[in-house]
């Protein structure tokens, strides 16, 4: 696993969202809640810092401490997710979807995706159809699964 990790800091907020007026202060927003985790004592980080900037652009940079342990694989591909957890968000993707007959295919999807990814995927759905009519409910929600496992690099077949 991966012991140093790097990203730029704008990205950073970005993705979290951090929402600040100036860059100083997106800065100091992610340092304050870096320090927070690790006055909790998280224990999966080791240290936080701030450098640059190098070619006008700030590197937040985090060491891990331990790595994390999952109570079994299954678990870790889903997110940390229990099983009556994972079986409800199948049950959910058959609802939304029509697709009862596809059960293996949602249960795959979510095994491999985890929570977060799928139901996002489900929101979109649901945009799409409160937006107009979706001709094949299913499809389209397969479709969104498979682009955003290739987004994070997650095999489906």
């Amino acid at each position: 696993m991966q012991q140093v990790h790097r990203r730029y800091v704008e990205d950073l907020a970005r993705a979290l969202p951090i929402e600040a007026g100036r860059p100083r202060d997106v800065r100091s927003i992610l340092k304050d809640a870096a320090q927070g985790l690790l006055d909790k004592g998280l224990p999966t980080l080791r240290s936080f810092r701030v450098t640059g900037p190098k070619d006008d652009r700030w590197v937040a940079e985090f060491v891990r401490g331990a790595a994390p342990r999952w109570r079994d694989a299954a678990s870790r591909r889903a997110g940390g997710a229990t099983s009556p957890e994972l079986d409800e968000l199948v049950e959910r993707m058959i609802r939304e979807s029509g697709g009862a007959d596809d059960r293996v295919w949602w249960a795959q999807c979510v095994a491999r995706l985890g929570r977060g990814p799928v139901e996002r995927a489900l929101g979109i759905l649901r945009e799409a159809c409160a937006a107009g009519p979706v001709r094949n409910r299913a499809a389209l929600l397969t479709k969104l699964l498979k682009d955003i496992a290739r987004e994070g690099g997650v095999a489906l077949r």
